[in-house]
């Protein structure tokens, strides 16, 4: 049951990253890699600061959360950046 969660974030990102990329929304998809790095960033400074039980649930949310959000996005930005840029070829050739 505990990997369902990273799955859910991962997939979540890579379907936003493919969308917004392969639609040729880039500022979006910035805007979205910057929300979740920034999420990312401010749960492992949480963690450091926390103590005790804390800290921890603070990292096991990064870990479970945001880092597979953050590598789902980045690999759906690069797939959609890939087959936007095969459509917009395409177009051009014809």
């Amino acid at each position: 049951m505990e990997i369902v969660l990273p799955l859910v974030m991962a997939a979540l990102g890579l379907g936003l990253g493919w969308r917004t990329l392969q639609a040729g929304r880039g500022s979006v998809y910035l805007v979205l890699l910057a929300l979740v790095f920034g999420a990312a960033v401010y749960l492992f400074v949480m963690a450091e600061r926390a103590t005790g039980w804390d800290g921890l649930g603070y990292l096991i949310f990064a870990i479970l959360g945001a880092a597979p959000a953050l590598i789902g996005l980045l690999i759906g930005g690069l797939i959609g950046y890939l087959r936007g840029q095969r459509k917009r070829s395409k177009d051009e050739a014809q």
